[in-house]
């Protein structure tokens, strides 16, 4: 798995604990708390940032993107599927917004990265629209799967 994407399953490791289902997702909480691991650095987080001049750091790319996504479905619609609906848009939700937030922090975004942002945010506001967390989990299902359906262009 790409360096960037376990570091975004990491920062969702942390949901796990709010889901109160460490036994049924315990690979989503050992990425978080893997000793050795670094630490994942938030943007804007001022005691973690680069110093003066330092390159700039790598922009998030669509396999890596696509990469978490893959990653969470697979853990996340076993437990969809046996009632966890609210836990599964959570997480699912926790996953939009900090791909979000990966993806803005990059200078100079790709299209198809700034596409995939757009659909992660139009996804979010149609889970915040629709009644029912079944519901709302299918909404950024759907947004995932259009992003999975990207390629980037050659």
């Amino acid at each position: 798995m790409a360096g960037r994407s376990l570091l975004i399953l990491r920062a969702l490791g942390l949901g796990v604990v709010i889901l109160g289902l460490p036994g049924v997702v315990s690979g989503l909480a050992q990425l978080s708390t893997e000793p050795g691991r670094p630490e994942a650095v938030r943007p804007g987080d001022p005691d973690r940032a680069s110093p003066p001049g330092a390159p700039e750091p790598a922009c998030v790319t669509l396999g890596e993107v696509q990469e978490a996504i893959v990653e969470i479905i697979n853990r996340m619609a076993p437990l969809y599927n046996i009632g966890y609906h609210r836990e599964t848009f959570e997480i699912y939700d926790a996953l939009a917004k900090l791909l979000i937030e990966e993806i803005s922090h990059c200078k100079h975004p790709s299209a198809i990265m700034t596409r995939a942002r757009t659909r992660l945010l139009g996804g979010r506001t149609e889970a915040d629209r629709v009644p029912g967390m079944a519901a709302r989990a299918w909404a950024l299902r759907y947004a995932f799967d259009e992003i999975l359906a990207l390629d980037e262009p050659l």
